[in-house]
């Protein structure tokens, strides 16, 4: 089963950028200041997302090497077993600012878009719709803007969401997310937070849904779906063909 991935492009247009610490190369520490410079080095990559395909077009040479979170990526690099490793420009400015010893190079690749997810189902098709028409409103009268002013800002305080009920007169929604990729989504005083999760909470107290969040990796996320385990999903989800 496919799924219909193009639901939503952030007003935002966010980049794809490097983050790194010096790597070793013929027994001697590199200072990296250009891509290029990683050419046949290890390079660190997130199963199940396009930043693999992208690791490829980019580093020459690149032996990747997979982890199944972010947290687990930060260890390896910090540990030197890979170089550095693509991750979107939002997130790079949270890890390199609560990382010490990390960084991201200001050479940006690409531009892109990103979706929430539904199951290619008829109920999904229709959620879809529903939530395409919530976010065109909110576009309109300046509330996703001020979503992503909150959570792209510097005011810590004001990084909440206020959760719908936990059952709703339309019914329960099954989101699926990684709650490991601040500023879009994760964990804050033991609740999964967010961009993402700010947007969608929004959209079930309007429309009266209860929300069950379940927080996987991201090589689950696209399976969930399929197999109609859950409703939705969000987590940097790239628009592709």
């Amino acid at each position: 089963m496919k799924i219909n991935k193009k639901v939503m492009c952030f007003a935002l247009i966010f980049v794809v950028a490097l983050t790194l610490v010096g790597c070793v190369k013929n027994n001697v520490q590199q200072t990296i200041t250009d891509i290029s410079q990683l050419n046949g080095h290890k390079i660190g990559v997130v199963t199940g997302t396009i930043l693999d395909v992208m690791t490829d077009e980019n580093i020459e040479n690149a032996r990747k090497e997979y982890f199944e979170t972010y947290s687990d990526l930060i260890i390896g690099l910090k540990q030197g077993k890979v170089s550095a490793y693509l991750t979107d420009e939002p997130i790079a400015r949270v890890q390199c600012a609560e990382q010490k010893g990390i960084r991201y190079l200001e050479e940006y690749i690409s531009h892109d878009d990103y979706a929430f997810a539904f199951s290619k189902t008829e109920r999904g098709g229709a959620l879809r719709d529903c939530f395409n028409e919530y976010l065109s409103e909110i576009r309109a009268d300046g509330t996703l803007k001020e979503i992503e002013d909150k959570w792209f800002g510097d005011d810590e305080s004001a990084k909440n969401v206020a959760y719908p009920a936990s059952s709703g007169s339309a019914g329960m929604l099954r989101f699926i997310t990684t709650g490991d990729v601040a500023p879009f989504s994760y964990v804050k005083d033991e609740k999964i937070v967010g961009y993402d999760i700010d947007v969608l909470c929004r959209f079930c107290e309007k429309y009266g849904y209860g929300l069950e969040i379940s927080d996987a990796t991201m090589a689950a996320i696209i399976p969930a779906l399929v197999t109609e385990k859950a409703d939705l999903a969000a987590c940097c989800i790239t628009v592709t063909e």
